[in-house]
């Protein structure tokens, strides 16, 4: 028997995040659903189906359908999945040289622990004092790539609307004065 250990404000909480999450993941995937989305994809699936017919229809008497659709229809959703893999792969393998360059970097204190958030990652310490496995740095970096990516485009994307909208900000902007804009 599980017994929970939560209280029940905490199960609340818990409960209710877990249905958020899954109504942002629903509302990813219906949103890929689309056919406007789906669109961008028929010509991948379409050398794959082509290729399919060739190597295990073509020239035969019969075929059993269920199993080969079942693998083709696999084949089709891992395209993006495998060059996705492939590419994370080979991010993974220079994150590994520079993870290594930074750590000696660190030791000869040439860097210092707290000027970006490899070095962080790289110096942190779990409460047994053990340091984040290779595997824990790459995966935070690539985390925090994708999501500085994202937050800071938007941030430029404002900052050039609010430029382009008000003069005054954009001759601040210029002359490297921001007093009076902000606040």
């Amino acid at each position: 028997m599980v017994v929970s250990t939560q209280t029940p404000t905490a199960l609340r909480i818990l409960v209710a995040e877990e249905k958020e999450v899954h109504k942002r993941l629903r509302g990813a995937v219906m949103s890929f659903l689309k056919p406007e989305s789906l669109k961008s994809f028929v010509g991948r699936m379409e050398s794959v189906i082509e290729k399919h017919f060739v190597d295990h229809w073509e020239g035969k008497e019969s075929v059993t359908v269920l199993p080969l659709m079942k693998k083709r229809t696999f084949d089709v959703a891992c395209t993006t999945f495998r060059k996705v893999s492939n590419a994370r792969r080979r991010i993974c393998k220079q994150l590994v040289g520079i993870i290594e360059g930074r750590k000696v970097e660190i030791a000869k204190g040439r860097a210092s622990p707290e000027q970006d958030l490899l070095s962080c990652l790289v110096c942190m310490r779990d409460e047994n004092g053990q340091p984040l496995t290779e595997e824990e740095v790459i995966d935070n970096l690539i985390v925090g790539m994708l999501a500085g990516h994202d937050t800071t485009s938007t941030l430029v994307t404002h900052l050039v609307r609010m430029l382009a909208l008000h003069s005054e900000f954009y001759q601040n902007f210029l002359q490297g004065s921001f007093v009076g804009v902000v606040g």
